[in-house]
């Protein structure tokens, strides 16, 4: 008897799966109604279980194991044959208040929904992704922005330029810029300060300086930010192919990588694009081309160069003069002002070309 009382959650169940086939024809499957008909199923496997026990013992259970299955299986077929049709119809139909209710008390079971990551995490997720691709040479500051100490310097002439920069930590460079003699750090010279105030003018900063650390600017940046934490080093200078020096790179700029900018109050906010009309813009010379993509949604990739100043001059294959302009990537760049001497561009004009 209770074998046979089986067959009523079996009955159940079959007609379920005739719904749930026809509700994917009409596109309004309910994911509840499958946990329904599991739960049937359950019941049925119990019941089979219980009745066969008194006739082959412990064999009952693979036996309604294999019965439940082989049901399951022929009812998808029927089912899935069945659904379009005017059984199926009339099915779904008889059952829709009853998948109403069931997803109602159903509801009250579920855990809730994970909340859609805020743009901040998106951003940080995707910034881990890219910080593993980066090396040194795409987020150091170049050459020509270092600030530097003489090395002949006393401390107070070297402390007035801390002060001027708003920097705790300065390379300190001998016969030229890639000649460099250490990193000096504001806190020595504030230690000199209270102790023994009279070495400000009697001690150079090449004295107080300590050992700089050099790493190729072809190191990813993974790896740079792994060296710095594990010899607590908070500046490191970036040598090219040629052993010259390419820039620099601060504990700050690795994490800025990660999290975004980050201002104090002694940093100077320099707009890399301002608009200066419909379609024309000026753009920082040592804006990265990412940067520069991103902006107008388009991609710009060069294996050779990582900035916009850079792109031009390796068009021209010479340092432009002013006014002069050339045109890639769909766009006119015009180098407003060129600093001869010094060998680098001032600012740039771009305008889109329209296609």
């Amino acid at each position: 008897m209770i074998a046979i009382s089986a067959g009523i959650p079996l009955l159940l169940s079959f007609f379920l799966t005739v719904a749930e086939a026809q509700q994917r024809v009409s596109e309004k499957v309910q994911d509840n109604a499958i946990y329904l008909r599991m739960m049937l199923l359950a019941i049925s496997g119990a019941l089979l279980t219980l009745g066969l026990a008194s006739y082959i013992s412990g064999w009952s259970v693979v036996v309604s194991l294999v019965l439940i299955s082989l049901v399951l299986i022929f009812s998808h077929r029927i089912a899935s044959r069945l659904s379009g049709g005017g059984f199926a119809t009339g099915v779904e139909s008889f059952l829709s208040r009853f998948y109403q209710a069931w997803n109602e008390l159903f509801r009250s079971f579920q855990l809730p929904d994970a909340p859609d990551p805020e743009e901040f995490e998106k951003e940080f997720r995707q910034s881990i992704e890219d910080f593993g691709q980066t090396v040194v040479r795409e987020v150091m500051v170049p050459r020509i922005d270092m600030k530097t100490i003489d090395a002949e310097d006393n401390l107070e002439e070297a402390l007035s330029g801390f002060v001027a920069s708003g920097h705790s930590r300065l390379p300190v460079t001998g016969d030229g810029p890639d000649d460099i003699r250490g990193v000096l750090f504001l806190k020595d010279i504030a230690k000199t300060v209270l102790e023994n105030p009279a070495k400000l003018v009697s001690e150079k900063a090449e004295e107080s300086a300590r050992q700089a650390v050099f790493v190729p600017e072809s190191k990813p940046v993974s790896d740079l930010l792994q060296q710095m934490q594990s010899t607590q080093t908070q500046l490191t200078l970036i040598i090219d192919e040629y052993g010259g020096i390419a820039g620099m790179v601060t504990m700050e700029d690795l994490i800025e990588e990660l999290v975004g900018e980050i201002s104090d109050e002694y940093d100077r906010e320099q707009q890399e694009l301002t608009q200066l009309g419909e379609n024309l813009y000026r753009v920082n010379p040592r804006t990265t081309l990412s940067t520069f993509g991103e902006f107008f949604e388009v991609e710009i990739e060069d294996e050779d160069v990582d900035t916009v100043a850079g792109l031009i001059i390796k068009l021209l294959d010479r340092l432009p003069v002013g006014g002069e302009r050339v045109q890639a990537h769909g766009f006119d760049f015009v180098a407003e002002r060129v600093d001869v001497k010094k060998g680098r561009l001032g600012s740039i004009v771009v305008k889109r070309i329209d296609d």
